[in-house]
């Protein structure tokens, strides 16, 4: 996806109907590669010593693999638009209220988000692939120049001032959790 088309404000509801479009392909995929993978790893497991036995290395294969491909579903049909609406208010809340970097609605922001989840999302699949981590790396921050492109697009704002938005939100929740995690040690 490039970030320079990222334009088109949509609501919440069309855009989790985008990404669930979107999603289709990637989470077909990622059924068969976490399954395929998972089962290879588990099969793995009536191989070594110590382990399960061969006679049930398939059996363990098998459960791993479906195990692998649920969850992963699961977390491209769930957990992840949950994540969206959440990121979104975040940002919302710390870049419009607190610093006032931006006007716009809720709307424009979480289409954003939308935006920039959309090279994670059409490459989640390989994540279940061994040692593809530069890879990974490379899509994750792919999503995250879309991400802020798109918010300067939908906010009618400069990247740069998008930019300064999504830092001073990273700034904040990490100085809030940091904050909450040493008041709670302290109890």
């Amino acid at each position: 996806m490039q970030p320079g088309r990222a334009k088109a404000t949509l609501s919440v509801g069309k855009a989790l109907g985008f990404y669930y479009r979107a999603s289709l392909l990637p989470v077909i995929l990622t059924i068969i590669v976490g399954f395929f993978v998972g089962y290879f790893a588990g099969s793995l497991l009536g191989a070594v010593p110590g382990g399960i036995g061969i006679p049930f290395g398939a059996a363990a294969g098998a459960v791993a693999g479906l195990i692998a491909a649920v969850l992963g579903a699961l977390f491209l049909l769930v957990a992840v638009p949950i994540g969206m609406l959440v990121d979104a208010l975040i940002y919302q809340l710390f870049a419009k209220f607190v610093f006032g970097i931006w006007k716009g609605t809720y709307e424009r922001t979480f289409t954003a988000v939308t935006y920039g989840m959309m090279p994670m999302l059409l490459f989640f699949w390989i994540a279940f692939i061994p040692f593809v981590d530069l890879l990974l790396i490379v899509i994750a921050l792919w999503s995250l120049a879309v991400f802020i492109v798109s918010l300067g697009r939908q906010h009618r704002i400069g990247v740069w001032r998008a930019f300064g938005g999504v830092v001073l939100t990273w700034i904040a929740a990490i100085v809030i959790t940091a904050a909450v995690r040493f008041a709670l040690f302290l109890l």
